[in-house]
């Protein structure tokens, strides 16, 4: 019944994602690999302090990279913004919710937004 519960509420109650004009990219993309950070600043959500401040860097297609720090150092979110799983574009982020309520909470836009570009072989990936 819990499993129930949790579907009935999520098919009901949430709001569904922001829609957004997509760009499809040449159907060869990306033929080089290269990955550019550029100024990327992001945290898990609104209200949570920043975890990477202003993060620039650029891997070559066919490059190993490595990253290591210490637990909570954001490691996993340089892939998980690589992914899209967290937007940079304040008007494609999700609501977040009251986990009480389970209500939307509104965006406040006077808080600093996620912010930067990831681009992959020259596209911008929150485009795509």
């Amino acid at each position: 019944m819990t499993s129930f519960e949790c579907v009935q509420f999520c098919s009901t109650s949430l709001h569904q994602e922001t829609s957004m004009s997509s760009v499809s990219p040449p159907k060869e993309w990306p033929p080089v690999g290269n990955v550019s950070f550029e100024n990327v600043t992001f945290r898990y959500r609104p209200g949570l302090p920043f975890v990477r401040h202003h993060v620039s860097f650029a891997v070559n297609g066919g490059e190993t990279i490595r990253e290591c720090g210490t637990t909570s150092a954001g490691k996993s979110l340089l892939l998980l913004t690589l992914f899209r799983l967290f937007e940079h574009d304040p008007s494609f982020s999700p609501l977040s919710i009251d986990v009480d309520t389970g209500m939307p909470v509104p965006v406040d836009f006077h808080q600093e937004q996620n912010s930067g570009r990831v681009v992959i072989d020259d596209v911008d990936i929150s485009n795509v």
